[in-house]
């Protein structure tokens, strides 16, 4: 069976549809790493902001983690999810997903099916008090695929071993 991690990339991998006062990427405002010392808040209140988290590679996306501001009533209660493996063009996961009832507990929520992706992309549709979050990805790995990948390096030894071995063979041969 596949193992869960969870993500928490660092503030320069996150993107926002605003934020509060302009506040440059990992200053005030544009905080929204899990356990970071504020949230993202957004600069407006509406349906149209997002916040998207860069994954830095394709992984495989099977849950959302998140948290409201720190130190403030204020929290998603519900959001949406994009994903995209460009950062162009973003497909919705099905469903809405319930958010934050207070402003610090990690709420987690599981995708109906994992989805390939390298950004994702979580937009409010209800918040308590101001639209500001954190959040993470909670990423899967198969351990079938760790199993393949040292299957490939067992046999890359065996063959660099054998390849050595024959090479100092044919190095003593040529030197007598």
């Amino acid at each position: 069976p596949p193992y869960d991690e969870l993500l928490n990339p660092d503030e320069t991998s996150r993107s926002y549809s605003s934020v509060y006062s302009n506040d440059n990427i990992g200053a005030g405002h544009a905080r929204s790493m899990l356990n970071s010392d504020q949230a993202w808040s957004a600069a407006v209140l509406n349906y149209e902001q997002y916040m998207t988290i860069d994954a830095g590679s394709l992984v495989s996306v099977v849950g959302i983690a998140t948290q409201g501001r720190l130190g403030r009533n204020q929290r998603v209660t519900s959001y949406r999810i994009e994903y995209s493996t460009t950062g162009d063009n973003y497909t919705a996961v099905n469903g809405t997903f319930a958010g934050n009832s207070d402003s610090n507990t990690i709420v987690y929520n599981f995708l109906p099916t994992p989805v390939l992706a390298r950004h994702v992309r979580i937009v409010p549709l209800s918040w308590h008090g101001y639209i500001s979050m954190r959040a993470g990805l909670v990423v899967t790995f198969s351990r079938r695929r760790h199993h393949l990948c040292h299957h490939i390096l067992l046999h890359l030894r065996l063959y660099l071993r054998l390849h050595l071995r024959h090479r100092r063979c044919h190095f003593a041969q040529e030197s007598k």
